[in-house]
């Protein structure tokens, strides 16, 4: 650093290079925070897809008594998780299908896969998820061959807020 007789001599003002180091320190943190946020960014990346893929993994075993829309013990934990995760990645939408092949008829299947998926809808949001985060659509049995071996499902995949 200069004396102030040196930074006279020099044209130089101390409370210049003073502006300047700051400057300089500022330029340097803002690009450490930036190189830090990319990383923090590729481990939540990182964070977030296995834990939708382990979530999508539970939902395989989702399943409603024949016939009913209540939920069951497990079915609520499994929800439980996914408003876990809706609120830890608010970037995030769900998106559920319900599949039904239970009864003989399209339309009580059809009615049947609504009824669950507003059941499903109406637990979630309760929970404070809001609605816009939350798709659900229930197919009846216009998704047979996906459903050809279940009597019902509820597939979940994610999608991110635009």
């Amino acid at each position: 650093m200069l004396s102030p007789v040196e930074s006279q001599a020099t044209g130089v003002d101390s409370s210049a290079n003073a502006e300047l180091a700051g400057q300089q320190a500022a330029a340097v943190a803002a690009e450490s925070n930036a190189l830090l946020a990319d990383d923090v960014d590729d481990v939540l990346q990182d964070e977030l897809s296995n834990t939708t893929t382990e979530l999508q993994t539970l939902f395989e075993g989702f399943s409603f008594v024949s016939g009913q829309t209540e939920l069951s013990d497990e079915n609520i934990e499994i929800l439980d998780q996914l408003f876990e995760v809706l609120f830890l990645f608010p970037s995030l939408k769900a998106n559920l299908g319900v599949d039904v092949v239970e009864q003989n008829r399209s339309v009580a299947n059809l009615s049947l896969s609504r009824d669950r998926a507003n059941v499903i809808r109406t637990y979630v949001t309760g929970l404070g998820v809001e609605a816009y985060r939350l798709t659900v659509a229930g197919y009846g049995d216009s998704r047979r061959a996906a459903a050809q071996s279940e009597k019902s499902r509820v597939t979940l995949d994610f999608s991110r807020i635009p």
